[in-house]
Parts: structure tokens; C-alpha cells; sequence
């Protein structure tokens, strides 16, 4: 997720073109999945290349997470 601060302005068009990985829980109660969603459709408008990743998992790490990043890592 993005910061969601009043007055943080973040200028996410100098990624552009830049690959970005975006990982989220579908059951995350700290981190909403819609929060990961969201920040990769402000990335995208910003020119970056997103992958969004969701997974039936709370607020956590998997070994799948953790070899889909790997993959998306080799891949980039």
C-alpha cells in the first residue's frame, strides 16, 4: 500500500516504465487488499509496470508469495 498521509505528495511518475510487484492477502485485516489494489492502479497511472498478486492468506508470508517474487525477481 501507499503512504496515505496529508500533504505527502508522491510523484510516482518518475517509475515510469519501471517494473513493480504487488503482493496482498485476500483475508489481510492490518493491510486491506484494497489498499494494494489501489496503489497499483495509482502506480499504473503513473506509467509503471504493475503485477497485483492476492492470496487466501491474512497478514502474512507464504512460500508461494515468496517464490512467485523470486519468479517475478528472474523475470525482470
Amino acid at each position: 500500500a501507499l503512504p496515505d498521509v496529508a500533504g505527502l505528495d508522491l510523484d510516482l511518475d518518475t517509475g515510469a516504465g519501471r517494473p513493480a510487484l504487488i503482493q496482498t492477502g485476500r483475508h489481510d485485516t492490518i493491510i486491506a487488499p484494497e489498499r494494494g489494489a489501489a496503489a497499483a492502479d495509482r502506480l499504473r497511472e503513473g506509467g509503471w509496470q504493475v503485477r497485483l498478486e492476492s492470496y487466501p492468506m491474512a497478514h502474512s508470508q507464504t512460500i508461494e508469495m515468496m517464490i512467485d517474487a523470486r519468479n517475478w525477481l528472474a523475470g525482470i
